[in-house]
């Protein structure tokens, strides 16, 4: 093998490195679009480095990070027995995190006042 072949080729240890960096990534208070960016990068970096992840595999990392807030969701897809493409994933993830933020009762509170339409006369 020649030079160029033997750098063109990724290390072990460089693809280790990035699914170290993969299970590192959690969603936390990002919102969906962020997370996914986040792994949709480093899936990709995986595929460039002739490491690709299976659907599943990416599918079951999404879902396993997504908190409480998108347990109704995660069941659903979890219980089908076909896994969606990224971008699929993105989609159902984008509409449920809408929906999510336009169904939430909002709180508003208000400092007493007592009797504001009394006149003292």
């Amino acid at each position: 093998m020649d030079y160029l072949g033997h750098h063109a080729m990724p290390s072990h240890g460089r693809i280790k490195q990035a699914k170290g960096q993969l299970k590192m990534i959690t969603k936390g208070s990002d919102s969906v679009t962020m997370f996914l960016q986040l792994i949709k990068a480093k899936a990709d970096e995986l595929a460039l480095l002739g490491a690709p992840l299976d659907v599943e595999d990416l599918t079951d990392k999404i879902l396993d990070e997504l908190g409480d807030e998108y347990k109704e969701l995660t069941c659903v897809i979890q219980a089908t027995n076909t896994f969606l493409t990224f971008e699929d994933m993105h989609e159902k993830l984008l509409n449920f995190e809408a929906s999510a933020l336009t169904t939430k009762p909002e709180l508003f509170y208000f400092p007493t006042i007592a009797n504001p339409t009394s006149k003292n006369n």
